[in-house]
């Protein structure tokens, strides 16, 4: 038995040997059933692990080895079957990378609020949320959820204690229910910071509160109203029963304008309103030269028949000088009313018959001599003159003339007294 089993051996050595013909022959003849039932058993084993590392599962699971980032594994997310294991893995690991307010933010945008990780993302924003803006982005998404109007009313509320800026608040009066306190706040706040023009249109075109609105506004422009112009534009804006409008006209009593600014808006008002009348009791308070007074009688004149006496009235209770109501005299227009009065007032002055006669003459070549106050000149000339004085006038004036029938009768008179 040993014999034969040495000599199969060295049979095999043989046949192995390099370059020897006989090794199919020693393969062939070695048991081959065995050799064909090894070689198909290792092709059926190999083919189906060759098939199985690339179904879809494995394809998407080495996607998600891969996916380093929030977005990437939530874009796994969204093109994983709904309930399957893909995606419970790919939102198992995007919540295992998600770190802030941002990262589950973008969990909650690429997912929904209905789905177990929208439901953990918006409990991780309420932690995280500090400012405003995050608040509000929650907000967006929590909003119409009943699910969740316990976390949109925290959002609100969280809002309200930070907002700062005008935009802000106006997204708190927008968001909030009518008259309730958060909108009275936020209006009342938007009313504060309100500095200009620009922001009071802003307020205008967002909001839905116009004659609120309309009534700060106004109050706005006149506390910060400090000239002539500015009052008067304000003034003409205004509705003739809104409440600020007796301030205003105590406002314009105040007004440092030069006389010339006073002038030219009574002469351009085109009504006697409110306004008017407070410009013109102004321009009388502030009347106090001769120029002054020339250039208010020229405004008044042909404009206001009562401005004209309240002018007059004023102008003759002044003190001035013979100079100055000369200045007035010679400054006026012709034949208006405060050069009729300067000539009054001048005459005043003249207390001798040649003065007198001065005067008289000097008046009629600038009138005519069918005047109240030619009378009053030439009765106050023959209350101070002598007998002799009117016969030398009667003498000396034009025949004819007013002054000479005068002086005629008044010398006659004094003939037939003495």
């Amino acid at each position: 038995m040993i014999k034969i089993i040495s000599g199969l051996f060295r049979r095999l050595e043989s046949a192995i040997e390099p370059g020897s013909s006989n090794l199919q022959s020693v393969r062939t003849d070695a048991q081959p059933s065995k050799v064909k039932q090894k070689a198909s058993s290792e092709s059926t084993s190999v083919r189906p692990h060759v098939e199985a590392i690339n179904t879809p599962a494995d394809q998407f699971f080495r996607k998600l080895d891969a996916a380093n980032t929030v977005e990437a594994c939530m874009r796994l997310y969204q093109n994983a079957q709904v309930g399957s294991s893909e995606e419970d893995r790919a939102a198992t690991k995007a919540s295992k990378i998600a770190v802030s307010f941002d990262d589950w933010l973008s969990i909650l945008t690429m997912s929904d609020t209905q789905q177990p990780i929208g439901k953990r993302a918006v409990e991780r924003l309420k932690d995280l949320a500090i400012e405003f803006e995050q608040w509000q982005q929650l907000h967006e998404f929590v909003e119409k959820d009943s699910l969740f109007a316990h976390v949109a009313t925290d959002c609100k509320t969280h809002m309200e204690s930070k907002a700062q800026t005008l935009e802000e608040w106006i997204w708190i009066y927008k968001n909030s229910e009518e008259g309730s306190p958060s909108k009275l706040r936020a209006f009342d706040t938007l009313i504060a910071q309100a500095t200009s023009d620009s922001i009071w249109e802003t307020l205008e075109s967002e909001l839905d509160a116009q004659d609120p609105l309309a009534m700060r506004r106004s109050a706005w422009r006149l506390s910060q109203a400090s000239s002539l112009s500015e009052l008067e534009s304000l003034f003409d804006d205004l509705n003739s029963d809104n409440p600020i409008i007796p301030e205003l006209l105590v406002k314009v009593g105040t007004c440092q304008e030069p006389f010339d600014d006073w002038i030219n808006c009574y002469e351009n008002r085109s009504s006697a309103d409110d306004f008017d009348r407070a410009v013109f009791a102004r321009m009388l308070q502030l009347a106090s030269t001769p120029d002054k007074y020339i250039a208010l009688a020229d405004a008044v004149e042909g404009c206001s028949d009562d401005d004209v006496m309240l002018v007059e009235k004023s102008l003759s209770s002044v003190a001035f000088t013979k100079e100055q109501w000369t200045e007035i005299r010679d400054g006026s227009s012709d034949g208006s009313f405060i050069e009729v009065l300067a000539f009054k007032k001048l005459l005043d002055f003249e207390s001798t018959s040649a003065g007198i006669v001065a005067f008289y003459l000097d008046y009629v070549d600038r009138y005519s001599t069918d005047d109240a106050v030619v009378n009053m000149v030439l009765d106050k000339l023959f209350s101070v003159t002598t007998r002799s004085e009117a016969e030398i006038i009667s003498l000396l004036a034009e025949d004819g003339s007013d002054l000479c029938e005068r002086a005629s009768k008044a010398f006659a008179h004094q003939d037939a007294t003495s």
